[in-house]
């Protein structure tokens, strides 16, 4: 049944994606595309690279305060968890639990569980800091609907990201969702071991680690540069001198939309949205949405691609995936 529900909202998505280039014109778009300059396009894709590249390289990081785990392994481990994220319609996070399996059987159950946690949160606060520098830089020209979705934006997932790191740093409050888990019979073991001491331990041990907070910090910021040059490059592309503070826009719009769930990946919504971002800042129509089009080949579907073939070629992963549609 969880099958059928993803395979239908993929459909969805895809039936909308056709949908919304439709109604913006298919032979206008086709046209815009095919006069494309693919040579920064070829750019955009190596940067697409460059930024999976340093997210193993933050995990491999993080981890290596417990053991030195190999880049291949953190390239593998990142990109797996990020294609069943894309895949998933919990809106970025979904990929998450397939990262500490993943994990698991090298460094431990409760230590990838920390690792991961860690990892979330650097993401998660770089982006806030990320957010916080653009809108006070580019405070007075951020337009009102923008600015309340992006206040909301922030809101809520600031909320959810205080609520768990109190359930990650306060041992009780992990004690007590360990004890509702453990009812089902799914989760029955956690009863064996005290999971909710040696994970508070690990996650303490990370958090304490400067350098390593640091590092991985630093990475993540560079990480948000890159999507804004992707973004631009893109744009260029297509023949569109953008201005930076238009591309940050743009990219905050995007992000908004990446954070609404139910569809994987946000097929559909960030297509149509983010087309209607670039036509109201001025471009036409036609080239707004092949630019979306092309930002989602190289951002989400040729991550997809990566991924796959990835899982195609461990017959671990593939296994383990298979058997976590059960």
């Amino acid at each position: 049944m969880r099958d059928i529900v993803q395979y239908l909202a993929l459909i969805a998505g895809l039936v909308l994606i056709i949908a919304v280039m439709g109604f913006f014109g298919l032979s206008e778009i086709a046209a815009v595309l095919l006069n494309a300059n693919y040579g920064y396009i070829l750019i955009a894709v190596g940067i697409e690279i460059a930024f999976l590249l340093l997210l193993a390289l933050r995990l491999k990081i993080i981890s290596s305060r417990f053991k030195a785990l190999p880049f291949k392994d953190a390239f593998s481990t990142n990109t797996t968890g990020i294609f069943v994220g894309f895949l998933s319609p919990l809106a970025r996070i979904g990929g998450e639990p397939v990262k500490i399996y993943l994990l698991k059987d090298k460094i431990g159950a409760t230590k990838s569980s920390a690792i991961v946690a860690i990892d979330t949160l650097v993401e998660v606060f770089s982006l806030y800091i990320t957010i916080a520098v653009a809108v006070s830089l580019l405070s007075g020209n951020i337009p009102q609907p923008l600015f309340s979705s992006l206040f909301v934006f922030l809101f809520l997932s600031i909320y959810a990201s205080i609520i768990f790191l109190k359930i990650c740093s306060d041992k009780r409050w992990l004690e007590g969702i360990i004890r509702w888990l453990s009812r089902f019979r799914r989760f029955s073991k956690l009863k064996e071991k005290d999971y909710a001491g040696m994970f508070h331990s690990s996650f303490r041990l990370l958090l304490t680690d400067k350098k390593m907070l640091v590092a991985s910090f630093s990475i993540s910021i560079l990480t948000k540069i890159l999507e804004f040059l992707r973004l631009w490059i893109i744009l260029l592309a297509l023949g569109q001198h953008v201005p930076l503070d238009l591309i940050v826009l743009f990219w905050a719009f995007l992000l908004i939309l990446s954070a609404i769930p139910f569809l994987p990946g946000g097929l559909g919504l960030i297509e149509g949205g983010g087309t209607l971002a670039l036509v109201w800042i001025g471009i036409e129509k036609s080239v707004a949405a092949s630019a979306v089009l092309i930002d989602r080949l190289v951002s989400y579907w040729l991550v997809l691609l990566i991924g796959l073939i990835i899982i195609w070629r461990s017959k671990y992963t593939y296994r383990f995936l298979k058997k976590l549609k059960k």
